[in-house]
């Protein structure tokens, strides 16, 4: 009978952690480089990472393609569209988009977000953007 509840509990939650589609990411830390102006060479930089949290969210299909999002709160847009769903035996979320790149463990409930855009790339305003990475953990919704 122990068994029976022990196997019992066991498959409900596996089938509970299975239906989970939404997830609440929120930033620990991150490091970057920024351009150094008047030397003209970069520099390693910690970054402040704030208030920063991301919603991982699946999506209803669309064109079969793009089946979950990752936004930060408080944006109604995706920061990045995700191409593949998370699975396999380390339920693992790779999302890559032109600047911007997310990875997510739901074995281990961590992230890593990569913002790749700025080191060859100078803004409007003459500045050289910052790239970073930002590490940080992560919640069912």
């Amino acid at each position: 009978m122990r068994a029976l509840l022990l196997g019992v509990l066991s498959a409900w939650l596996a089938v509970s952690h299975a239906q989970i589609d939404s997830y609440l990411c929120t930033a620990d830390q991150a490091a970057g480089f920024a351009m150094d102006t008047e030397k003209r060479r970069w520099r390693a930089t910690n970054i402040d990472v704030g208030k920063n949290q991301y919603i991982i969210k699946k999506n209803a299909d669309v064109m079969g393609r793009i089946p979950r999002t990752i936004t930060r709160v408080g944006e109604q847009a995706p920061a990045v569209f995700c191409d593949d769903d998370v699975g396999g035996e380390d339920m693992f979320l790779e999302c890559d988009d032109v600047t911007t790149q997310f990875y997510f463990s739901r074995k281990t409930m961590r992230y890593m977000l990569v913002y790749a855009d700025g080191f060859a790339v100078e803004s409007d305003q003459g500045h050289t953007r910052m790239p970073y990475i930002e590490i940080g953990t992560c919640a069912p919704l």
